[in-house]
């Protein structure tokens, strides 16, 4: 009897994910993260501008709706990685309000190595994964740009695209 609780116990804990959207809203100088029933908010708003020699940076402030289950969100200057179970990773790039770009409709671009590199490096050395050992087959990976906003869905699976792509897409310019 014991074994079998000791055995129940050890699958239940290895199964079970710290899920972020299930505490309290965050908020920031730099960011709100709002928890709703369906979805979750994520609002970008810092104020804090690159530089580079002679020319700076002002980031592009915005707000997006996020699907449940994210169990890790990290912004890195003007790229928000999210993260689901699975290491289903969602990361959002914004241009910078310096960048004269206008928005245009969605379009996918075709990723290639050296693409997915310069989006995940980042997040892959923030979180420590060998990337030869994190995707999957039989999983999606895709990005799609509207101009402002680079969208990056990877190693997603079939089952949860459609859902995250929608939810995604909702990105928008977020004034205070």
């Amino acid at each position: 009897m014991k074994r079998a609780v000791l055995f129940l116990t050890v699958i239940f804990l290895s199964s079970c994910y710290s899920y972020i959207d299930r505490g309290k809203n965050i908020h920031t100088k730099q960011n709100d993260f709002i928890i709703k029933n369906n979805h979750n908010e994520y609002i970008y708003k810092s104020k804090i501008q690159g530089r580079n020699e002679d020319e700076v940076f002002k980031p592009r402030h915005f707000k997006i709706k996020l699907p449940k289950g994210i169990i890790y969100l990290v912004q890195v200057d003007n790229k928000l990685y999210v993260e689901y179970v699975g290491k289903q990773i969602i990361c959002v790039k914004s241009s910078y309000l310096n960048q004269q770009i206008k928005k245009q409709k969605w379009k996918q671009i075709y990723p290639d190595n050296d693409l997915l590199e310069n989006f995940l490096l980042d997040y892959w050395l923030e979180r420590n994964y060998d990337v030869d050992k994190i995707t999957k087959r039989q999983r999606i990976t895709k990005i799609y740009t509207n101009g402002k906003f680079t969208i990056l869905l990877y190693n997603i699976k079939k089952k949860n695209f459609d859902n995250y792509i929608n939810f995604v897409k909702s990105v928008r310019e977020y004034d205070e």
